[in-house]
């Protein structure tokens, strides 16, 4: 995508993306291959299910973390974030990828608990 003129257009030229989302971002796929490459040549491919005590503590933990609003609240510290974010280190910020990482896994603890 390209914007000229306040209008966005669908170019296949990467030299002009804007630079308010994560349009283009570094490949992971190394990184990915080396990781299936070891555990393929390990055997070890079966990752260990916690339990449902486990699941328990790490959802009390994840309801601890709320705060009074009923949010989970990141404070910045200079790690990479994908789309727009002009954050200085200490502003605080809804992050997506915790709020899915704990929704996950008070589901599966809802799962388990049944």
């Amino acid at each position: 995508m390209t914007r000229q003129s306040g209008e966005y257009s669908l170019t296949h030229d990467d030299r002009q993306l804007p630079d308010h989302y994560g349009w283009k971002v570094a490949s992971r796929l190394e990184a990915i291959e080396a990781k299936y490459q070891s555990l393929a040549k390990s055997g070890n491919t079966t990752r260990k299910e916690p339990t449902v005590a486990e699941l328990r503590r790490q959802a009390q933990e994840i309801v601890k973390l709320l705060d009074a609003e009923g949010r989970w609240i990141s404070t910045f510290a200079g790690e990479p974030l994908y789309g727009q974010p002009k954050f200085k280190p200490g502003d605080k910020f809804i992050n997506s990828a915790v709020f899915s990482r704990n929704l996950e896994t008070l589901s599966a603890f809802l799962t388990a608990a049944r």
